[in-house]
């Protein structure tokens, strides 16, 4: 699955959806809307699922899904995940 073959009104309803985040402390809710309209949106595959992330494509390689879990109506995941520097 790729971000670019998505049909504009699933875009459009991606954008009006929120998203939370851990890095170091809890983060959000936040809007996809700035991260698809200013940031890079691509899809990572976690299993079955496809999953999109609110970090740049190159950063793709150094992360390591540890964990998804899905809601009961599979239209929400809760990803556990750990995130690695392989240039270190």
């Amino acid at each position: 699955m790729k971000f670019a073959d998505l049909k504009a009104e699933t875009i459009e309803k991606l954008k009006t959806r929120m998203y939370d985040r851990i890095v170091e402390k809890h983060e959000g809710p936040e809007r996809w809307k700035w991260q698809i309209e200013h940031g890079e949106c691509e899809f990572i595959r976690a299993g079955e699922h496809f999953l999109l992330l609110p970090v740049y494509l190159e950063q793709h390689p150094n992360i390591t899904i540890l964990r998804v879990i899905e809601s009961r109506d599979a239209q929400d995941a809760d990803r556990f995940s750990e995130r690695h520097d392989l240039r270190r």
